[in-house]
């Protein structure tokens, strides 16, 4: 009862966050961020989680040079997390899941390759839909709210970012997260 509670808690966060976004007022409060120890921090909240189902999760991250962007850590933390989570979900026990991060040329990209279940062809496009969740998820993971991907899509772009994927069924997932980054950077204008 109480993993069916905590879905449930999950589904109405996630459906909440789902509208305000659709609304125009996923509210973001822009600070300059340290990407690299961000991620560090996010590494370390989603290791346990990861242990619990067996899974190796490591992170990488190449250079040494901090790098700066305008970011709310908090909702950038929910969508990074969301994938990390969701890699986590599909991938089985004795699986891994490798993050790396590394900037070139005024991008940041952050990668996210996981060894589950894979993206079947077919259910590509929809991916980051609303509600959508893969047929080859269904029996997998039963507690899925298939916001998890709209929600960070919408919030990674809310950062003036992209977010792509590859997959193949029965191989694993990566994704690939981009960002502007540099000392400059000013908080995107997309706010509302």
């Amino acid at each position: 009862a109480e993993i069916a509670n905590e879905s449930m808690i999950r589904l109405v966060h996630n459906l909440l966050d789902a509208a305000r976004i659709e609304e125009g007022r996923f509210g973001y409060k822009f600070e300059k961020t340290n990407l690299g120890v961000f991620l560090e921090q996010l590494y370390q909240e989603k290791k346990l989680f990861a242990e619990k189902s067996s899974i190796v999760l490591s992170l990488n991250v190449e250079g040494t040079q901090p790098v700066f962007m305008q970011a709310d850590a908090e909702r950038l933390s929910m969508a990074i997390g969301n994938i990390i989570d969701n890699a986590i979900r599909y991938t089985p026990a004795g699986g891994s899941i490798a993050v790396g991060f590394r900037a070139e040329g005024g991008r940041a990209t952050i990668t996210i390759h996981d060894t589950g279940v894979g993206v079947a062809k077919g259910d590509q496009e929809r991916l980051f839909t609303k509600f959508y969740r893969g047929a080859n998820v269904m029996h997998v993971e039963t507690g899925g709210t298939g916001l998890g991907l709209f929600i960070a899509k919408n919030i990674v772009e809310g950062h003036g970012g992209t977010i792509t994927f590859e997959s193949e069924q029965g191989k694993g997932t990566t994704f690939f997260i981009q960002f502007p980054v540099g000392q400059d950077t000013e908080a995107p204008k997309t706010q509302h």
